[in-house]
């Protein structure tokens, strides 16, 4: 477990690194002329998406690393199964296991899950 916790931090050390840089350039981006405007406009909003991105990942690091301090790193949140060691070496900060994640991926969106998913929110 001590590796898998050196990865989870490593991972997250890296992900704060990253989303810090992504708000330095929303905060960084020039003013101009129109064009230039439409240009930055879509900078930002790609910018925004990718910062946005970046700390839901943080986020589920960080649970993560809260599961191995719990012992509970590895299993599903929903079934109680084993999560593949696949599954868990291509995310490390997966929760869910690939079914219960299609599940949890089929609802629709907009939708408030049922009691059963609360927990994962």
């Amino acid at each position: 477990m001590n590796q898998t916790k050196k990865l989870l931090e490593d991972l997250l050390s890296q992900f704060q690194n990253l989303a810090k840089e992504s708000k330095d350039i929303l905060g960084n981006v020039p003013k101009g002329d129109s064009l230039d405007r439409a240009s930055n406009e879509s900078l930002l909003a790609s910018s925004a998406e990718t910062t946005q991105s970046l700390v839901n990942t943080i986020r589920l690091l960080k649970k993560a690393l809260l599961r191995v301090k719990e012992g509970s790193y590895g299993i599903c949140e929903q079934c109680q199964e084993i999560i593949s060691p696949k599954r868990l070496s291509a995310i490390p900060w997966a929760d869910l296991c690939v079914e219960c994640q299609g599940d949890f991926e089929a609802l629709p969106k907009g939708r408030k899950p049922s009691a059963q998913w609360e927990s994962m929110s």
